[in-house]
């Protein structure tokens, strides 16, 4: 056995050990609990020390006991305590960290370990499979993920693709921009180590970066306010450092905060809101021509841009959608006024729809689908927003597709009429109005030989609605009078509805537009101008609209059974 006051004897790294044995538990009389393990290995002059061999710690002499556990290295084999043995270094062909005593750190660490097996080495990614990782991010994210190990920033610096993206974002000593990057590091930059060497060069360029575009945003800015007729606030936007950015993330109180009256908050607000919206959707827009140009776009130039697109394309969904609106009367057989509500169309060969409700009443005690010769239902299309829709067409409900629950129905145009009051439903002078309540009503051509072309509004998709999107309500309430009424709501929220035993999501979509009687059955549209609801009930100043996917199994049902498509 070796001597215990020498050296830590030194471990042949490249031997290898065979087979561990031990012997069996030899008991004699004197000690019957006495045991004896020997450990035998194919090194005949060099092994690894007995765990138990030492009952003291090689290096500081401190005896082991309960509460002072022997830990042993693993490049020497003696026996230590945790003080002296609180280091741990990756030993050669091994990938995770062992324990080594205080002596053998520091020779460990002068042997300098290998790279462990599995990392990265110099060419251990190909040219093709590295460019192929690293293809879809820019040069500004490409330096920063070659950053995380200094084998890819190497081989991505060397790489004749990303090459001159480094020339470019990092300069070197040949470059124009070395005196600057030497000017803002430093003599003492080029002994710094490469990842504060990234570091410092990703400061200085980002920091340059942005205040090239905060002046840029400040400019542009200035630019706005003098558009508006609002140069005098120049000075307090600039001394606030309040951009064309931090404008759009303010409200009305803000700038009320900053002591801005009224009228010039209401001039920025509407700015806020134009130049918000350039998104993604901007390509589903009609542009004129008129409003392009070969020049560069500033944000003024946007602004102006954008507001004239903004009213010419409302000014054209409401145009569009107003023709698809009519209104509905349901009458007697003898002509007694009995309920009016609104409508929608929804294919160009008379398919009408519109709130149940409207057509059933437990009150008024008349229902239009269960016995459809006792009532007659009359449909006047919309021919402009001023005058009142005239008494054209009679409809009858489809059963089949109706549905109380949901609170919708559908009407199918089958003749044309002529009535009187011809024109909606107030009679008499405009000082002293009164509602007809006897109407005379002629039919003037049959079903059978009766063909209409309406114009249908476009069915959209009522589950893309968020909360906070735009939406437009168009109806007859009471208090219009005889002439339609559109209402710019903001969807504040959706409901979901148990459906044949399943619970539907955004079954229902809130308003708080707060609309009169009247518009039950109305059409309610987003800002792209499709059929996303039709217009049901109020609960606490609370409008709800039926989203329309709830209706297109029903809709399509129709199409099939009366057009055959």
């Amino acid at each position: 056995m070796a001597d215990w006051k020498s050296g830590p004897p030194t471990r042949n790294r490249q031997a290898s050990v065979g087979s561990v044995s031990s012997s069996m538990y030899s008991c004699n009389n004197d000690d019957p609990l006495g045991m004896q393990n020997t450990f035998s290995s194919t090194s005949s002059d060099e092994r690894w020390a007995t765990f138990q061999s030492r009952d003291t710690c090689y290096q500081c002499g401190e005896k082991f006991s309960v509460w002072k556990r022997s830990h042993r290295c693993r490049n020497c084999g003696w026996s230590f305590c945790k003080s002296c043995s609180n280091h741990r270094v990756a030993l050669n062909g091994q990938t995770h960290k062992s324990r080594v005593c205080d002596l053998c750190f520091p020779k460990v660490l002068l042997v300098g370990p290998a790279p462990p097996a599995n990392s990265f080495f110099k060419a251990f990614v190909p040219r093709g499979v590295f460019a192929g990782m690293l293809s879809y991010l820019n040069f500004v994210d490409l330096c920063v993920v070659s950053m995380c190990c200094r084998h890819w920033y190497k081989r991505a610096s060397l790489d004749m693709l990303w090459r001159p993206l480094y020339a470019h974002t990092f300069p070197m000593a040949e470059s124009p921009d070395a005196t600057f990057q030497r000017h803002i590091h430093g003599i003492e930059f080029d002994g710094l180590p490469w990842k504060k060497k990234f570091e410092l060069r990703w400061i200085a360029q980002r920091t340059a970066q942005l205040t090239a575009e905060k002046k840029k945003s400040f400019a542009a800015m200035a630019d706005l306010l003098a558009s508006l007729n609002l140069d005098k606030y120049t000075p307090l936007f600039e001394q606030e450092e309040i951009d064309i950015e931090a404008l759009c993330m303010m409200n009305a109180g803000h700038l009320r905060d900053l002591g801005i009256p009224a009228g010039p908050r209401m001039k920025l607000m509407n700015a806020v809101a134009l130049l918000a919206t350039d998104g993604p959707d901007d390509d589903d827009w009609e542009h004129d021509d008129e409003y392009s140009s070969a020049g560069p776009v500033t944000p003024v130039a946007q602004y102006i841009s954008r507001r004239n697109h903004m009213k010419q394309y409302k000014a054209s969904l409401v145009r569009r959608v107003q023709q698809s609106t009519v209104r509905i009367a349901v009458l007697t057989s003898d002509g007694r006024l009995l309920n009016v509500g609104s409508g929608i169309i929804v294919h160009e060969r008379g398919l009408v729809a519109t709130a149940l409700h409207c057509l059933v009443s437990d009150q008024f005690e008349f229902d239009c689908i269960r016995n459809p010769d006792e009532f007659m239902i009359l449909v006047a299309p919309t021919v402009s927003a001023s005058d009142p829709p005239a008494w054209k067409y009679r409809a009858s409900a489809l059963p089949q597709c109706c549905e109380e629950e949901l609170d919708f129905a559908l009407l199918w145009i089958d003749g044309e009429v002529m009535s009187d009051p011809p024109c909606g439903l107030y009679i008499g002078d405009v000082t002293e109005r009164s509602i007809a309540s006897t109407w005379v009503v002629r039919t003037t051509v049959e079903s059978a030989s009766l063909e209409v072309k309406l114009p249908a509004v476009p069915i959209g998709n009522s589950n893309n609605v968020e909360p906070g999107d735009e939406m437009w309500m168009f109806g007859y309430p009471s208090s219009g009078h005889n002439t339609i009424t559109v209402h710019h709501a903001i969807c504040s929220g959706t409901d979901s509805q148990v459906f044949n035993g399943q619970e539907v999501g955004k079954a229902m979509l809130r308003t708080a537009a707060q609309l009169d009687n009247g518009f039950s059955g109305g059409a309610a549209v987003d800002r792209r101008g499709l059929l996303v609801g039709i217009i049901s009930f109020s609960v606490l100043r609370q409008d709800r609209v039926r989203s329309i996917n709830m209706i297109k199994g029903a809709i399509e049902l129709a199409k099939s059974e009366r057009i055959g498509v």
